[in-house]
């Protein structure tokens, strides 16, 4: 079962730290994938976590940034 974060929560993944931020627009109006850690690391799209706006409780579509921890 995928797990749904709220934007702004931040957790770790395999060591590094992340947080769920709004997804952009793509020039056909979709969400981009584009600064996505799961994305650009390709360790594959939802990897237990739901990204997609249809899927979840708010609506709208993330992707989960790597932050750096200061």
């Amino acid at each position: 079962m995928e797990k749904v974060l709220d934007i702004g929560d931040k957790f770790t993944f395999r060591g590094s730290s992340l947080r769920v931020e709004p997804a952009t627009s793509n020039s056909e109006g979709g969400a981009s994938c584009e600064g996505c850690y799961f994305f650009e690391h390709a360790f594959g799209c939802y990897n237990d976590y739901q990204c997609i706006g249809k899927n979840r409780p708010d609506g709208t579509d993330v992707i989960f940034k790597e932050i750096k921890e200061e």
